[in-house]
């Protein structure tokens, strides 16, 4: 599993041809550089949950609590840390009964039971055993899982190597199209960052990494 980080960077650069008056407003170029570097991911991030219907809303948020519990202690005992798991969203809404075919006019819908939606997030380095603490998750009660992506655990480290990487390119640039307009690049000017960043890659798009699991 490998994680692209892009880092797009623009460099404004002053322009002094040969002859060229100091009073004269300088001439300048702008270049674009990039950069698309390809590093192994080291973070494994799922998002887990317990999801219950019931007909009571208290009895129905205690038994989701239960089973919330014994899944976070099976993923102990697969050898996750707590402190790799951090509580998620926690929700509960009632469930209504659906409208009758030829309901009245004044007909309105009714509860009919409560559904309790409760999930973790784990962030971990044991991005080997996605499988194994998927398994552990669902075998201990949780019942969906709603997100699984890897992505690096350190992403500023790779994200300087990245910006780094896009300035050296654009500079290249404007260095070579200086010398075939025949003038001499003097100083810059400006230079903006657009974006550097290596986004999580889902499990979904690793067809592989999906089977592995």
């Amino acid at each position: 599993m490998r994680v692209f980080l892009l880092a797009p960077v623009l460099l404004g650069s002053l322009l002094v041809g040969p002859g060229e008056s100091r009073a004269e407003e300088p001439a300048s170029l702008s270049v674009a550089g990039e950069a698309r570097l390809e590093r192994p991911a080291d973070e494994l991030r799922l998002t887990l949950a317990v999801v219950s219907e019931g007909s009571e809303a208290a009895a129905t948020t205690t038994q989701n609590s239960q089973r919330m519990e014994g899944v976070l202690e099976a993923l102990t005992q697969a050898g996750l840390a707590r402190e790799e798991v951090e509580t998620g969203r926690f929700s509960v809404s009632p469930r209504y009964d659906q409208r009758p075919p030829q309901a009245p006019r004044d007909w309105k819908p009714g509860i009919i039971g409560y559904r309790v939606e409760n999930s973790i997030r784990v962030e971990t380095s044991q991005i080997e055993r996605a499988g194994a603490l998927i398994d552990a998750a669902v075998g201990a009660g949780a019942n969906s899982v709603q997100s699984i992506a890897f992505g690096l655990a350190d992403d500023r480290a790779h994200r300087a190597e990245a910006i780094r990487a896009a300035t050296a390119h654009a500079r290249a640039d404007a260095t070579t199209l200086a010398e075939a307009a025949g003038v001499r690049l003097a100083r810059l000017l400006s230079a903006r960052l657009d974006d550097a960043a290596a986004p999580p890659v889902p499990l979904r798009r690793q067809g592989e990494a999906f089977m592995m699991a």
